[in-house]
């Protein structure tokens, strides 16, 4: 199995807006991107994007600015992104790209 390499860039705006980056995976169409604090404990963000809105349907770099759904990170707190890669065929991660997730490094809100 083959992992998103995460995470290239991130960049945040008030603890509400992050920009994210990692290398798209060979065949997959959709990605499902989770933001949070560790053991799940406070989800941030979570939804599925296209391969295409990422601006990565033929590999390369996957780029997306995240609003959070679920209120602002606190600054200062620790925070984690989480990326499954997905496809063909829509929302499915029992396909052949289905890679469980990939978990970045912990990031502190600025």
């Amino acid at each position: 199995m083959r992992f998103p390499a995460l995470v290239l860039a991130l960049t945040g705006s008030g603890g509400n807006t992050v920009n994210i980056s990692f290398t798209g995976v060979e065949g997959a169409t959709w990605y499902q991107v989770w933001v949070g604090t560790a053991n799940a404990t406070q989800t941030y963000f979570y939804d599925w994007r296209s391969s295409t809105s990422l601006g990565c349907q033929n590999m390369g770099t996957c780029t997306t600015a995240i609003t959070m759904m679920y209120g602002a990170i606190p600054a200062g707190s620790t925070y984690y992104v989480a990326v499954q890669s997905a496809g063909p065929g829509g929302y499915s991660v029992g396909g052949p790209v289905n890679n469980g997730f990939q978990i970045s490094e912990p990031i502190t809100a600025p």
